[in-house]
C-alpha cells in the first residue's frame, strides 16, 4: 500500500498542485493502470470514486508519460552487458570500447600515423 491517500489526491486536484497526476498514478497503479484498462474506463471509475472530474485525456497522458516510463525502468531478464546495439554489431565493436579515442589511435611512434593526417607530419618532425 502506498503512502499517498485519497485525501491527498483530492487536495492536490482541488488546489491544482504539481505532480497530482503522479500521485494519482501511484495510488491507483495496481488497481487500474497496470491492468490495461482503457483511459475512458479509468477516468470514469476514478471520477466516480474520488468525486472529481477527471478527464479521459488526463488518464491518457498519465498512461503514456508515467506508466510507460515505469514499465521501462523495471528490470528485464536480459542484462545490459548482453545487449549490443545494432550499429555496434555492424561495426564489430563492443559497446564499452566503441568510439573511445585510445582504442582507435594506439600508435607506438609517429611513423605509424596515417600520411593524410596533418598532425602526423608535425609529430614526425619533432
Amino acid at each position: 500500500m502506498s503512502i499517498v491517500t485519497k485525501e491527498d489526491i483530492i487536495h492536490a486536484f482541488q488546489t491544482n498542485q504539481r505532480k497530482r497526476n503522479l500521485l494519482l498514478y501511484t495510488y491507483y497503479k495496481d488497481t487500474y493502470f497496470s491492468q490495461g484498462f482503457t483511459a475512458k474506463f479509468i477516468a470514469a471509475k476514478l471520477s466516480q470514486e474520488l468525486g472529481l472530474s477527471i478527464s479521459e485525456n488526463m488518464i491518457f497522458l498519465i498512461i503514456h508519460r508515467i506508466a510507460k516510463k515505469d514499465k521501462l525502468s523495471l528490470p528485464t531478464q536480459a542484462t545490459s552487458s548482453s545487449i549490443t546495439p545494432s550499429y555496434l554489431q555492424q561495426q564489430g565493436k563492443e559497446e564499452s570500447t566503441a568510439g573511445h579515442p585510445s582504442e582507435e589511435f594506439q600508435f607506438k611512434n609517429a611513423d605509424e600515423y596515417p600520411k593524410s593526417n596533418p598532425f602526423a607530419q608535425v609529430l614526425r618532425d619533432i
